[in-house]
């Protein structure tokens, strides 16, 4: 793997250049031969080959918080196409980045992961557009148009290196509740107690298109659900359970936004 990493601002950011298979959390993400790099400018938009999109997808780090961030395959490996981004925030400043969708079709789903470099905890979330037209398949992004906010949950408080895994069909998400629970009256850094929310075989009642686990998801076409834990129905998050279990907290470690800047 070739591998360059550059100061940008109060952080560093890197990119794998070459065929990789590289860690990210316990998932292992694949850059084959990547065909399309990024670039970052002075505002933090990131775009791919340059190409600047109105579609943009918009979430950050707190100082001592690592973001990656790859465009994704149905598996949850990298997509061949583009390289991914990883972004470790050394500065005093909240750090917060655009990525620009590409005008690509086979761009369908994403990943992002941010963890708390000092404890090791992480949220890591894939996002697709998956739609259930017999059966449960993956959709260009470029056909959704409606703006979004998605939590992103991380254990808090725990002995380290635990991770809550996220994800979201966008479709049905952003028909049925485009701000998340309680319809967005919620903030980084809000507890899942503090706002008597609940998650329940890995979903929280009142909120459609969004799944946890306690291991990565990966798309079942014939799933009810589509996405599903990689270990079956044993990998869906209780969060009762998980908190007492690892005598630890569920927080909201950063969110992801959604805006489409088409005139």
């Amino acid at each position: 793997m070739v591998e360059y990493c550059k100061k940008h601002r109060k952080g560093v950011w890197c990119a794998a250049l070459s065929a990789a298979v590289i860690v990210v959390g316990v998932l292992l993400v694949r850059v084959a031969h990547a065909e399309v790099t990024h670039t970052i400018d002075g505002e933090n938009n990131v775009k791919w080959g340059g190409q600047a999109s109105a579609k943009q997808i918009e979430d950050g780090v707190l100082p001592g918080e690592q973001l990656t961030f790859f465009w994704t395959q149905a598996d949850g490996m990298g997509h061949t196409g583009y390289n991914g981004m990883m972004f470790f925030n050394e500065g005093e400043a909240y750090e917060e980045f655009k990525f620009h969708i590409p005008a690509d079709q086979t761009v369908t789903d994403y990943l992002q992961e941010i963890t708390d470099i000092a404890t090791g905890e992480t949220s890591l979330v894939h996002v697709g557009n998956i739609q259930r037209r017999s059966p449960w398949a993956l959709y260009s992004l470029a056909e959704i148009t409606d703006d979004y906010r998605i939590p992103d949950f991380a254990p808090g408080g725990s002995s380290g290196g635990l991770t809550i895994y996220t994800a979201v069909n966008l479709q049905e998400y952003v028909e049925n509740n485009p701000n998340g629970p309680l319809d967005g009256d919620w903030s980084r850094g809000d507890l899942l107690t503090e706002l008597n929310l609940s998650i329940v075989n890995g979903q929280i009642s009142g909120v459609s298109g969004i799944y946890f686990a306690t291991a990565p998801f990966v798309l079942d076409p014939d799933s009810t659900t589509g996405w599903v834990p990689e270990n079956g129905s044993a990998g869906w998050l209780d969060s009762s359970a998980f908190m007492t279990g690892h005598a630890c907290t569920i927080r909201i470690i950063g969110q992801h936004d959604f805006a489409d800047h088409t005139p």
